[in-house]
């Protein structure tokens, strides 16, 4: 099994070349974020970007499966808005989401591994949604709570950080070191979980692998090794530089290998 990781969009059309490069893969996973652009994108390349995504969607089916972030549940439920949000097209935004909000969903799971745009902290599921030691419910158990009501992933009030460093926030808004610290303190030590929403200088890899890296056109892929086993790639290959993979272990309940970035992506670390 090969399946495609790939972070945050906002806007960006690098995922284009990316499921060209791949064109076997068994799934091509977005992390969601399509709009609220860091750099100047006009909303009708934005609203051009999202509708292929979509299409995408429609004419591949499972193999594609779309996430939601922040930067989208803010334009088709009642939230609070969070930043670079488009007043000026926001109407023309919701619609587009609101017509295909059916293709998306919030939580994925393959093998052992839960994609999310934040992250699923314990904390949180024991608030939402119950038990959280059975993975294989528990994708199809937040996409449920979500199609009920999107409101319960709104950004949790109570975080005093104001950017999501609270363990009781929800798989669109946490952040990696709370998230990390609730799975820790709940020994939530038998499955492996896939990020993107928050940069960073260094990869997360015992039980969280961040992947928001898109901006420097790093993706990411899973392949599998045999039922136990997989390995992780992240790519382009630029020199070398950024090319490698790891092979784990699906079930260990020891820490593993870091994976370093390059120094520079440093500069990119920043709140999303």
């Amino acid at each position: 099994m090969e399946v495609i990781l790939i972070g945050d969009i906002h806007g960006r059309t690098i995922w284009k070349q990316i499921v060209e490069s791949h064109p076997d893969a068994d799934h091509y996973v977005f992390f969601g974020d399509y709009f609220d652009p860091y750099e100047d994108i006009p909303y009708w390349e934005l609203a051009k970007n999202f509708k292929a995504i979509v299409q995408l969607k429609r004419e591949m089916g499972d193999r594609v499966v779309l996430l939601l972030g922040n930067h989208d549940l803010h334009y088709y439920a009642d939230v609070e808005q969070c930043s670079r949000f488009d007043y000026l097209n926001s109407a023309r935004i919701g619609n587009l989401f609101k017509e295909s909000l059916h293709l998306f969903q919030v939580a994925f799971e393959f093998e052992g591994v839960l994609c999310t745009h934040a992250g699923v902290s314990p904390s949180w599921c024991s608030a939402h949604i119950g038990d959280w030691s059975n993975l294989k419910s528990l994708a199809a158990r937040i996409n449920g709570l979500h199609k009920k009501n999107s409101e319960e992933f709104a950004f949790y009030k109570g975080d005093r950080s104001g950017y999501g460093e609270n363990e009781m926030q929800g798989p669109m808004w946490i952040r990696p070191k709370s998230l990390l610290k609730s799975c820790q303190s709940n020994d939530q030590q038998h499955w492996m979980q896939v990020i993107g929403h928050t940069q960073s200088e260094f990869l997360h890899n015992t039980h969280v692998l961040s992947i928001d890296h898109l901006e420097l056109n790093i993706y990411w892929t899973f392949n599998m090794v045999d039922k136990n086993q997989f390995k992780i790639g992240f790519y382009p290959e630029t020199k070398g530089l950024f090319k490698k993979q790891i092979q784990y272990s699906k079930y260990r309940n020891q820490p593993g290998e870091r994976l370093e970035c390059p120094m520079y992506l440093q500069a990119f670390k920043r709140v999303c």
